[in-house]
């Protein structure tokens, strides 16, 4: 078994204040989230693992009793060392005793846990097996997955109303938003099953700016659980329907604006659609049908309160049936223009 230092894994010393380890887990959690990925590329397999690591050393250092316990290992490992428990060490004791919660009852995961989640066989075995989910972090109900709520890691607040019965298992769905839905968020009505087999309506507030592939998080609005024991989550996966207008390309938007030839030979000021309404863009003479043209701060949101840009794709038509002072004009530039382009 590999010993975990949760300290390095946050990059903080051993005397942090909880503030500095909270700090540092939401700047790591932001940074690594699986989410800011391709779904399926290498770096997105690489971020869910460091993810996880991240989330298991705030579960741990965020927590005082966790943290009071795993102190009392003493700072003489190396991170990813081998680990043999100290002689004397009782395992069994942490959730009976310091980690338990008022009467005797074991806290549950701040994570949102279900059963061991993604935790180390280290985490597994100090802490006598209770696991969180590490991807559970949002802390209030439809909370974006890609954001840690006020709480950090933590959507459960103690042991209330947990009596060691097995949460039910997480509920998978999915979101279609248009286009325009996800850029401006809001709240939304989502229609779920009921375990009478009705139709009962939650609302579920969509972060602006939420990202095609993003999970949001619907806490206690899963499968219904065994009677006492919580219910589970209900995740659902956005997917976002593309119109014909506006193309998402990463942070970018790229929408495509028909012109005349001569707009694009003398150049001019047209109107352009932004996700805001219109814009005014210039047309630089002698600009090109290939081109593109860049409308700054007028694409996607970005993580931090920034935006992406917006790309103008300049399409060239001509006239379907032109008259015949318009023959004769465009007689006269061919007369002109004897070149090939």
């Amino acid at each position: 078994m590999k010993y975990r230092d949760y300290y390095q894994i946050l990059g903080v010393p051993r005397g942090a204040s909880e503030k500095e380890i909270r700090d540092a887990f939401r700047k790591l959690a932001r940074q690594f989230h699986p989410d800011r990925h391709e779904q399926g590329s290498k770096e997105q397999k690489a971020a869910e693992e460091r993810f996880k690591e991240i989330t298991e050393a705030h579960e741990v250092l965020g927590d005082p009793e966790k943290r009071k316990r795993y102190d009392t290992l003493g700072s003489g490992y190396a991170d990813g060392s081998d680990f043999t428990p100290p002689d004397g060490f009782d395992f069994s004791s942490f959730f009976g005793g310091a980690g338990a919660g008022a009467g005797g009852r074991a806290r549950r995961p701040r994570g949102g846990a279900s059963g061991m989640g993604g935790f180390s066989d280290f985490f597994r075995t100090v802490f006598g097996g209770a696991g969180g989910d590490p991807f559970g972090f949002g802390g209030q109900a439809g909370g974006f997955a890609g954001q840690a709520g006020p709480g950090g890691a933590g959507g459960f607040s103690g042991g209330e109303g947990f009596r060691g019965a097995e949460r039910a298992p997480d509920t998978e769905g999915t979101l279609e938003l248009e286009l325009l839905e996800a850029y401006r968020g809001g709240k939304r009505s989502v229609n779920l099953g009921s375990a009478t087999g009705g139709m009962r309506t939650v609302e579920l507030n969509v972060p602006a700016g939420v990202r095609d592939g993003a999970r949001l998080r619907l806490r206690g609005q899963g499968r219904p659980a065994q009677p006492g024991a919580p219910a589970g989550d209900l995740l659902l996966k956005v997917k976002i329907r593309e119109d014909g207008a506006f193309k998402l390309q990463g942070d970018d938007v790229v929408t495509e604006v028909k012109v005349w030839p001569w707009e694009v030979v003398l150049g001019t000021r047209i109107e352009v659609p932004t996700f805001d309404g219109r814009a005014e863009l210039r047309i630089p003479a002698g600009s090109t049908g290939d081109g593109r043209l860049r409308l700054r701060g007028q694409g996607w949101p970005r993580p931090g309160g920034q935006r992406g840009d917006l790309f103008v794709v300049l399409r060239i038509v001509v006239p379907a049936e032109a008259n015949q002072r318009e023959r004769e004009l465009y007689e006269e530039l061919a007369a002109l223009r004897r070149d090939r382009p």
